[in-house]
């Protein structure tokens, strides 16, 4: 940013400016009370003044600036100029970026959501093994506890076949 230091010629000094504050200082405002008074009339020529030097500063103020605002406004109109040409350089470059981003981004979805589906049908699967072995689990019990029951039978069929206590084949 470029520092501009110039300097600055207004229609008072700041010793004029100081000398104001004596002459004006708020201590020194008169007693009145009504419009006719005289300290009325002392406090009216004292704003009428001060308004007029204000009037007077800010009047050479718009002088000092409006070369200013002018070379702003000549700045603003070149640049927009440059801005609209750059922008119009810009967007095809920019849109074809911009596909290409949403594709990746695209692509990036798809690919999450393909192995979230996977993952939940191995998940599927893995439920469906753990059920299967559950069941064969029970089924091996229930087997067991069958076959031993039929041994047992069979024990104590062929120990009263020949005469032998069934618990005494137990040792």
């Amino acid at each position: 940013m470029n520092n501009i230091n110039l300097p600055v010629e207004l229609n008072m000094t700041e010793a004029q400016l100081n000398q104001l504050a004596v002459d004006y200082d708020p201590k020194n405002i008169p007693k009145a009370k009504k419009k006719g008074d005289e300290g009325y009339l002392v406090i009216h020529e004292r704003v009428m003044a001060i308004t007029k030097v204000r009037g007077n500063l800010e009047k050479r103020r718009k002088e000092l600036k409006a070369d200013a605002l002018e070379f702003g406004r000549n700045l603003d109109g070149t640049v927009k100029g440059y801005r609209e040409t750059l922008e119009s350089l810009e967007a095809p470059w920019r849109k074809v970026k911009t596909d290409i981003d949403e594709a990746v981004a695209r692509a990036e979805a798809e690919r999450v959501a393909a192995e979230a589906k996977r993952m939940e049908e191995i998940e599927g699967r893995i439920a469906e093994i753990k059920a299967m072995t559950n069941a064969a689990r029970k089924y091996v019990r229930i087997s067991c506890q069958m076959g031993i029951s039929v041994i047992e039978e069979i024990v104590i069929r062929y120990c009263s076949k020949i005469k032998l206590s069934p618990l005494s084949a137990v040792i």
